[in-house]
């Protein structure tokens, strides 16, 4: 049965939440937290849609199934935009929350008449009870909201695949594959008019993939390492790599010293012979060899000191890679 397979999805996705609460970062990604944490609920309206007796309590429970095209939505667009490090004000948010939160105020306010669906039907069956909709004069509003929601999120995926930056390229592969996905189905069982989905499915096995890489995804974020403040308006730059030298991150100021970086392909290994591996690789290979921490170079008409540490995200405190903190020490040699 049907419902038995949303009942499994539904103890999967609270198993989920529990794995991540056992997570001990510093910094909490309130994005993903809202993300996964809405899963479940979305999920038990499925499961309970499947085993309704009436028309009323079907219709109640396309309410709550509605919060996956709207708030649900909502939630992926903003979790791209912090993935791809984009700044975005807090009236945007307020803005696009609050239509997606009267978006659904739209579909509770019509459960009682037949603006929003003109007629809902029960049909038994042996995988459990199907729920045949006939569209209303106000659903042409739910087609407009998603089409401009999936516009905005396929415009983030596109623009972040143009873009170097420092984010996962291997994430951002998972998360398009994810995306284009979920579209495909809606698209597939709205034009077939399908009884079941196979939407829970998919977002159960995106909960499970995305909490599997969330460790290799904060990695990526300079901001699990250092300060809001060093990230954005520091005089230090920062750059992390991960244990066998592969480019994960680096704060704005870092470009001042060393423009190059920006160039660099996050994820991949620096050329052997350039400038940039012989300052980062020469030190970390100093460092494993006999310990050395810092070293000197110049930077332009600047002299920058840069200094090696281990960083780890995880609870168990084990290595995941280098961070490099450089800053001008020209004052101070002009002093020596």
């Amino acid at each position: 049965m049907i419902s038995v397979l949303y009942g499994i999805l539904l103890v999967i996705s609270a198993f989920v939440v529990i794995f991540m609460a056992q997570k001990n970062y510093e910094s909490i990604d309130i994005h993903y937290w809202t993300l996964v944490t809405m899963i479940p609920v979305i999920i038990l309206s499925y499961w309970l849609k499947s085993m309704v007796t009436t028309v009323e309590g079907a219709a109640y429970m396309f309410c709550f199934i509605y919060l996956d095209s709207t708030v649900l939505l909502t939630v992926v667009l903003f979790n791209i935009t912090h993935f791809l490090m984009i700044k975005v004000r807090p009236w945007i948010k307020i803005t696009a929350y609050s239509l997606a939160l009267l978006h659904m105020g739209l579909v509770w306010a019509c459960v009682h008449n037949t603006l929003y669906y003109k007629s809902i039907t029960l049909v038994k069956s042996g995988l459990g009870t199907a729920t045949r909709i006939e569209n209303g004069p106000l659903k042409f509003i739910h087609w407009i909201y998603l089409t401009v929601m999936l516009v905005f999120i396929i415009g983030l995926v596109v623009y972040a695949r143009i873009k170097k930056g420092t984010y996962s390229r291997r994430s951002l592969l998972i998360y398009t594959t994810l995306i284009t996905a979920a579209i495909a189905i809606y698209v597939v069982e709205t034009a077939m008019k399908a009884d079941f989905s196979l939407l829970p499915l998919l977002y159960v096995v995106s909960d499970i993939i995305i909490a599997g890489i969330y460790d290799k995804v904060h990695v990526h974020d300079i901001s699990c390492l250092i300060s809001e403040h060093q990230k954005y308006s520091g005089t230090r730059g920062y750059a992390a790599f991960d244990l066998d030298g592969r480019y994960l991150s680096c704060n704005s100021m870092m470009y001042e010293f060393l423009p190059e970086l920006a160039e660099q392909i996050v994820d991949d290994k620096l050329e052997k012979e350039s400038r940039l591996a012989g300052i980062f690789y020469g030190l970390i290979n100093e460092h494993r060899e006999t310990g050395k921490r810092s070293l000197i170079f110049n930077a332009g008409d600047l002299v920058c000191e840069c200094e090696i540490s281990e960083f780890s995200l995880r609870r168990d405190g084990r290595a995941q890679g280098y961070l490099f903190d450089v800053r001008d020490v020209t004052e101070e040699q002009k002093v020596i």
